[in-house]
């Protein structure tokens, strides 16, 4: 009998899969939504290779200090727009190409609302692979593309995950001209939740932009989504259920709780990550773009392959220690927003098992929202239309939750007390003044910060307008 880690355990480091002389192990999503390891029992030959790998011990005896750090960006200002932050792997990707080389990397992909890995080798293909992802990507295929364009004789730039590169240069480290860049990673969506978020929207999902800026903003915090009619939705992280159960550590894939792949140097050539939070920090060295990038250089190729490039960057590095470590630590001791809590993985997943996505997004999430929501059903008279006082944060979320969980109720409207808009999606938004002439018939929810309950209770009172808050 072979035994390998259970579906909420596996690392998926892709050792077993890549091992197996007989080819008898694919990866399948498990009931978690993780990938996991699943073997073809007529192939396999019980050989125990798999459970060798899967056993042995990652060696991290070397110190992140040992590394060289950077902070800077790529000069080319269309490019870098259009990245996560300072446009560093489209740089290093430019370079690759401009020697025929290939770029292998993460891409969303609509067909099969799942994130994987592919490769490209044309300068305006490199798109598919610029932003970040936070998903667990598809990504075991790599092992064959970084084989086909080996045997080419190809320049090669391989970008993924800590635990992905450290398998992938396991495989490839004496070839001559394969680079590795890797992330400072806080983890990944395992990858049937995403799909299920993706589903929560009615039509397919085109792209998933995870970090987009806003016109005339410093920061890119905001997860903009198109879809295949032309709808367009754009939410703050803070705003935005997935984003939500990211930060809190919900929705990762189990392991990722207690990784040890990013704690020490990593086993890449170059780790790149966000510099946002030390902008004040970057501008005081001269680095005057707000969403610079942090260049870890962990190898000689690495740095072989970082001077190549510095005639297209903007960079200055990094000695400060306390900021260096920042990047580093060990999980179990990170706690809250951005931490690695397993009481919540362990709470959200017993609902997802039981309850799927939304409902256990909901009930973790919005307990507040989700109560008024069950009051609206003891008293909601039948034919009786909601209008939503409170176009802001709260008013949208509970918009959002009764068409998940109530699609027969209808909305007739949003109200403003100071009229900001005239629409949200298709539903209108009128005034406070307007709002008596059009409550007939309907039930108003007030959906607002405590602070302002008060004050519109009492308008609404007033006008004699049946609510609830």
């Amino acid at each position: 009998m072979i035994t390998l880690k259970k579906d909420n355990e596996c690392v998926v480091c892709g050792k077993c899969v890549i091992s197996c002389p007989k080819g008898a192990i694919c990866y399948k999503l498990g009931k978690y939504g993780n990938y996991f390891p699943v073997i073809d029992e007529e192939l396999c030959v019980k050989c125990h290779i798999c459970e060798q790998v899967c056993e042995k011990e990652i060696d991290f005896d070397a110190n992140y200090l040992s590394s060289q750090y950077y902070i800077g960006y790529y000069k080319n200002e269309v490019i870098r727009e259009n990245s996560s932050s300072g446009g560093i792997f489209s740089a290093l990707a430019m370079y690759i190409l401009q020697h025929h080389g290939e770029i292998i990397g993460a891409t969303y992909d609509k067909d099969t609302q799942l994130v994987k890995h592919i490769s490209v080798s044309r300068e305006e293909d490199l798109k598919k692979l610029r932003k970040s992802k936070y998903v667990q990507s598809d990504w075991i295929g790599a092992y064959k593309m970084i084989k086909e364009a080996i045997s080419l004789n190809k320049w090669i730039l391989v970008s993924g995950t800590p635990c992905q590169i450290e398998t992938l240069k396991e495989c490839f480290c004496n070839y001559e001209k394969i680079f590795f860049v890797d992330l400072f990673c806080h983890g990944v969506t395992m990858a049937k939740i995403f799909r299920d978020y993706i589903n929560s929207f009615e039509g397919r999902v085109r792209n998933i932009d995870f970090r987009h800026q806003k016109q005339g903003e410093d920061t890119n915090f905001t997860i903009r989504i198109l879809q295949e009619n032309g709808n367009v939705v754009e939410e703050e992280w803070g705003q935005n259920i997935l984003c939500e159960l990211f930060i809190n550590s919900s929705v990762l894939k189990k392991s990722c709780l207690t990784c040890k792949y990013a704690v020490k140097k990593h086993k890449s050539d170059i780790t790149i990550g966000d510099f946002a939070d030390w902008r004040d920090y970057a501008g005081s060295l001269g680095i005057s773009y707000s969403l610079a990038s942090i260049i870890s250089i962990n190898s000689k190729k690495g740095m072989q392959l970082f001077e190549a490039i510095q005639e297209e960057l903007v960079f200055y590095q990094l000695e400060d220690i306390d900021i260096i470590t920042s990047y580093y630590g060990e999980h179990e001791h990170k706690y809250g927003d951005w931490g690695y809590e397993k009481n919540l993985w362990e709470k959200f997943n017993r609902m997802y098992l039981k309850k799927g996505f939304i409902i256990a997004a909901i009930e973790l999430l919005y307990n507040k929202e989700l109560e008024l929501i069950y009051r609206i059903d003891k008293i909601k008279e039948e034919g009786e239309d909601l209008i939503i006082y409170g176009a802001g944060i709260i008013g949208k979320r509970i918009n959002w939750m009764i068409s998940m969980l109530r699609e027969s109720w209808n909305i007739r409207c949003f109200v403003e007390t100071k009229k900001s808009k005239d629409w949200i999606g298709n539903i209108p938004v009128i005034s406070l003044k307007e709002l008596s002439e059009t409550h007939d018939n309907a039930l108003v929810v007030v959906s607002v910060s405590d602070k302002y309950i008060d004050d519109i209770v009492y308008e609404l009172k007033k006008i004699g307008i049946r609510f609830i808050f």
